[in-house]
């Protein structure tokens, strides 16, 4: 049976990152204390402030069940499809991938990723239930899709679907930054507030 030290010891190291064969896999803790994985392939990576960002972001245990990958801008598109970030969920594995950088826009980057994975996490407009039910309604969600303006999928373009008009309001509830969604006007207070509602309750 390992000693309390030799536990102690493999905690700390665990907490500081341990050198994996992919990168630096180092390990945060939220305000909670639930773990949040880090796997860093570039270099002069600040792993603290992509920790804060998600630390002051509304979550939950859900955080524990990403790795967040922090790449070199170089190599997201490549690694995304064409993208700038990106979320991919299969394998047993959830991986959110974002550029390296402390700017506005890599904080938009990682909290509209990880919108995604809360999103698959807690529920899906695909089963056809809004589980986001106050912002659904503060959004108009079933006009606009009585209307053809919006899509559970991305038949109509990015950004007419469900999922990404939620990610991008998820990312202003937490911060200031360009609104993606250019043919939308970007969450007021009301849709704020019923964004907000809904993820402290569920």
């Amino acid at each position: 049976m390992p000693s309390l030290a030799a536990v102690t010891v493999a905690a700390a190291a665990l907490l500081l990152g341990a050198e994996s064969a992919n990168g630096a896999m180092v390990m945060r803790l939220d305000r909670a204390g639930r773990p949040m994985a880090f796997d860093v392939r570039a270099q002069g990576v600040n792993v603290n402030w992509y920790a804060e960002r998600l630390r002051g972001s509304i979550h939950g245990d859900e955080v524990s069940d990403v790795v967040v990958r922090i790449v070199a801008p170089r190599l997201v598109r490549r690694l995304c499809g064409g993208g700038a970030s990106c979320y991919s969920s299969g394998r047993g594995e959830d991986l959110l991938t974002v550029p390296a950088g402390r700017s506005t826009q890599v904080a938009h980057y990682l909290l509209h990723e990880y919108a995604h994975h809360l999103e698959l996490r807690r529920g899906r407009w695909r089963d056809w239930e809004p589980w986001m039910e106050q912002w659904w309604a503060a959004r108009q969600i079933n006009d606009l899709l009585a209307g053809g303006k919006v899509s559970f999928e991305y038949d109509l373009g990015w950004e007419h679907s469900i999922s990404e008009i939620f990610a991008e309001d998820y990312v202003q509830l937490h911060m200031r930054s360009q609104y993606g969604i250019r043919w939308l006007r970007g969450p007021g207070p009301g849709i704020k507030a019923a964004l907000r509602s809904d993820l402290r309750n569920r």
